[in-house]
Formats: structure tokens, sequence, C-alpha cells
């Protein structure tokens, strides 16, 4: 059974580094839900494992979001002073997120994860936006938007694109320059917040007797959705460049689609 846990994982790894190359969104929408489904199977207590699946999670998506952020450097779309002043907000933001995720109990992140995965699905695949600005702000504004994007991917072991998209796409912005720069974004929220889980996790009593974990992060998992997704976020970040952007903005909410449902039925029942 554990044999076949792994290999539900590393396909799941394929899927969440192809998605992180692709969307930009760092593959925690793809790692998180299955994670949960997949963590009891390897001996986590039920109580424990929502927080597990998040800090695994963002585990991975430190690696594989340098991988796909290479292909995406190299492209020349990257928008650095975007990525600077988001950077400054998600920092701290992130490290908020995490100290507040290790008190909420397990429903409750099952609950806003599947509530804000909805939300950003209907805002993307009914293109409700705010009035479209052409000036971007000012760097405060910008702290201030980095900031309540880490806190949130923080609770939700995402990386950032899944919020990082929708905001840059008000000012008018090519897709393909926010794709880029979400991918860059990802990898200070999710450095920053897996030590964060690492520290806040440190002897945590249901966590204490399983073998190979450090905090909040299970590290077989770690290695079993990492190793694949690293291989295959260059080959999404690729293929982003190569297909139109009013798809890419239809596959990523579809799929968001699916997700928030499955998170809100585990959230209730």
């Amino acid at each position: 059974m554990i044999a076949q846990a792994l290999v539900y994982l590393s396909l799941g790894g394929i899927f969440a580094g192809l998605l992180a190359g692709l969307l930009g969104v760092g593959g925690g929408i793809v790692l998180v839900p299955l994670l949960t489904v997949i963590l009891p199977i390897l001996g986590i207590a039920q109580s424990s494992v929502m927080h597990v699946a998040v800090a695994t999670s963002m585990a991975v998506i430190s690696v594989t979001s340098i991988s796909s952020a290479r292909v995406h450097w190299r492209q020349g779309q990257v928008i650095w002073c975007l990525f600077r002043d988001l950077t400054i907000g998600t920092v701290i933001g992130t490290l908020m997120g995490v100290y507040f995720a290790h008190f909420l109990p397990g429903k409750g992140l099952h609950l806003i994860f599947g509530f804000l995965t909805l939300a950003v699905a209907i805002y993307t695949l009914f293109e409700i936006q705010p009035k479209s600005q052409k000036k971007l702000p000012r760097q405060p504004g910008l702290v201030l938007g980095g900031f309540v994007i880490g806190m949130i991917c923080a609770l939700l072991g995402m990386g950032g694109g899944i919020l990082v998209v929708p905001y840059l796409n008000r000012y008018q912005l090519t897709m393909r320059n926010v794709i880029s720069t979400s991918a860059l974004c990802t990898i200070p929220i999710s450095i920053v917040g897996s030590l964060g889980f690492i520290l806040v996790g440190a002897g945590h009593h249901s966590l204490s007797a399983i073998p190979w974990t450090t905090g909040y992060i299970y590290w077989p998992a770690f290695l079993a959705t990492a190793t694949a997704g690293v291989i295959f976020a260059p080959i999404g970040a690729k293929l982003a460049h190569r297909i139109p952007s009013h798809i890419l903005k239809r596959i990523f909410g579809l799929f968001l689609i699916i997700v928030s449902i499955h998170m809100l039925m585990s959230g209730i029942y």
C-alpha cells in the first residue's frame, strides 16, 4: 500500500511540475489535495494531515519553482521591479501565515483552501476584474499586495501564482509577463514558508513518532513529488510560451473548480 501511495505521489509530482511551469502557480493546488488523500496511508495522523500537506507542498514548491523559473527568466519576460516590490511583502506575509496555520484546525484549512480556489476560478473563468489600471501601484501598494498574497499562500501551501496571476492581470500586462513574474515570486514564498513550517512544527506531539519528518515536512512525500516535479516543470514552462493566453486562462480556471469542490467536501464531511 505504501509503495502504491509513493507511485501516486510521483504521478502527482509530474502533474504539479507541468502545472507550475505552464501556469506559474507553483503546483500547490495539485499537491495539497493529493497529499491529504495519500498522507494517512503513510502513517500521518488525521489531525495533522492538512498541516503536513501544506508544509510538504511548500517544500516541494521551493524546488520545482526554481526549475520552472529558470526557463521563464531565460525567455526575458520577468518584470523585475514588480518581483522586487512584491517579494518584500510576500516574505513578511508568509511568516505571518505560517504562524496562523499552526494554530488552525485541519478542517478549517480545508475550507479556506476550497473557498479561495473557487473564488479564483470564478474570477478567472468569467474574467471578473476590477477596472483595468494602466499604471502599476507605487511600491507601498505592491508591498501590501505581496503581504496579503504571502499570508494566504502560507495558510494554503501554495507558491503564490494562484493569487499573483489575477492580481497582476488587472494592470494590462501580457499573460506571459504575468506568468513569468509569478513563477519567480513563488521562490521566496516557498522557501520562507518551508523554513517557517519546520520551526513551528518542531516537536509536534502527533509527528514526533513518525520517522523522516522535520517539523511539519514529511520527507518521503517531498522526495517522491519533488523529483518528478523538477523534471517536468521546465517542460511546462516551455509550453506556456507556445499556448495562447486565453487557453491558459481556461485551463487554470477549470482545474481550480475541480480542486475547490474536492477540498470543500473534505472540510465539511
